[in-house]
């Protein structure tokens, strides 16, 4: 949401919002767009030739962050189609080959004719990077995608000042797979009566408490790996916090969330209201997946995708350029019947329609992988130094604010395998480092 300020008089300035994403989709699905799936692809590449072109006017260099994903596929894509030179386009790999795209960005590079430059990263270039983090961000900032992030703008800036990105696909054109899983959820057992779910929840939160106290805490974590069966019991408590979601919007909301109770972990905290819970403001729209798009609009994608590319890139005096975030495409999507988004479990439906015209579907189609790293791997090994010494008991004790008792024992089940508590404690290192860098 953006706000400007009504200029009546001296007297009587009262903010207002002057464009509402929360409105935008509540229009779109009173007001639908009511012609064909081509009518509306035709259209969409009308105006996505128009949003990324005027993108592309720069006094100085240009390029892209082509990831091999469709969103900065296509708009690669375009730049190279309205362009009569070859595009700068920059990717990073991983030698992790279940993280790894490079191979697939390197191939549509080579199809569209652009000027490509890829890096393959290892833990070593990601520790050089993490002690950055706290500077770059000046705040806890926590996605482990930061790294290649920032590597990545680095990697760019070599060349170029100005890049575009596809950001803002996936909450568009209900491209994440989640939306689909929390609806499969919710018909599985949200008609359930909450008073059931919740001793559900109980119980799947009690049993791996108890399990780890009988199976797991006297293992060595250094040497011992929880046997695989034991592991069921892990598991069961993250998936616990699902089970007493009000909806299926609510389901998406509580995937958001690092830990059930912050005051756990963080010493006198309470749980603040938030756009994640309080439903009050979540778009007034009738289909579930609708409303979990626009959840990630004004949530994930503006608190963290949004924040995580703008401070990477800013800190080299790169400038990323998002066309598919321009008001235009924006409203134009939302007026879309999900139908031409979203087909059974497969999203961008009608983007896919878009890019068939500049490159073959067999580049394209494949699962989705994200633009994440193997912090899991990481922590664990090539970079447990590191994170052993920020989460050092005696030093949690002196800081006075995270509980170290709760930390170590999540810790310890990360590093024996009973539970991977990767996001947990990549927020964790994140607050650790940034205090370490300015508060001690």
């Amino acid at each position: 949401m953006v706000t400007i300020h009504s200029r009546s008089t001296l007297d009587n300035t009262i903010p207002h919002s002057y464009w509402s994403a929360c409105t935008i989709a509540e229009n779109g699905e009173h007001a639908p767009f009511t012609d064909s799936l081509e009518d509306a692809t035709e259209e969409l590449e009308k105006i996505l030739r128009d949003t990324v072109g005027c993108r592309m006017i720069a006094d100085v260099s240009l390029g892209a962050l082509l990831s091999g994903g469709l969103d900065s596929t296509i708009v690669v894509a375009l730049m190279q189609s309205m362009s009569d030179r070859p595009i700068k386009t920059f990717s990073i790999g991983f030698w992790e080959s279940q993280y790894n795209e490079a191979q697939h960005a390197k191939d549509i590079a080579r199809h569209l004719g652009t000027d490509h430059t890829e890096l393959y990263i290892s833990p070593k270039d990601a520790q050089a990077v993490i002690s950055e983090l706290p500077k770059i961000y000046d705040e806890p900032f926590a996605d482990s995608s930061q790294i290649p992030t920032v590597i990545l703008s680095k990697l760019a800036r070599q060349d170029v000042q100005v890049a575009l990105s596809g950001d803002g696909g996936d909450e568009l054109f209900a491209g994440y797979t989640k939306y689909p899983e929390c609806l499969k959820r919710w018909g599985t057992w949200g008609s359930r009566p909450l008073w059931a779910r919740q001793q559900m929840a109980g119980a799947m939160t009690s049993i791996p408490q108890a399990g780890w106290s009988l199976l797991g805490a006297s293992k060595n974590s250094s040497t011992d790996e929880i046997p695989q069966w034991q592991k069921f019991f892990g598991r069961m408590g993250k998936k616990s916090r699902w089970i007493v979601a009000s909806n299926p919007v609510d389901l998406v909301a509580r995937r958001h969330a690092r830990c059930r109770r912050v005051q756990d972990y963080v010493r006198q905290a309470h749980n603040l209201d938030s756009l994640l819970t309080n439903s009050q403001d979540w778009a007034r729209v009738a289909n579930p997946i609708q409303g979990m798009m626009h959840l990630d609009f004004v949530t994930f994608l503006t608190d963290g995708i949004l924040v995580k590319v703008d401070r990477a890139s800013m800190s080299v005096n790169l400038e990323v350029r998002c066309p598919l975030l321009d008001t235009r495409l924006v409203e134009f999507a939302w007026s879309l019947p999900l139908s031409m988004r979203l087909k059974k479990e497969k999203g961008k439906i009608i983007l896919r329609k878009v890019l068939a015209r500049y490159v073959p579907p067999e580049l394209t189609e494949r699962p989705k992988k994200g633009f994440a790293v193997p912090v899991s791997d990481w922590i664990k090994g090539p970079l447990r130094e590191w994170a052993e010494h920020l989460l050092d008991k005696t030093r949690l004790r002196e800081q006075g604010v995270l509980e170290p008792e709760t930390v170590h024992r999540v810790w310890r089940q990360h590093l024996s395998g009973w539970q991977d508590h990767d996001t947990l404690l990549w927020s964790i290192l994140m607050f650790q480092a940034w205090h370490e860098e300015y508060l001690q």
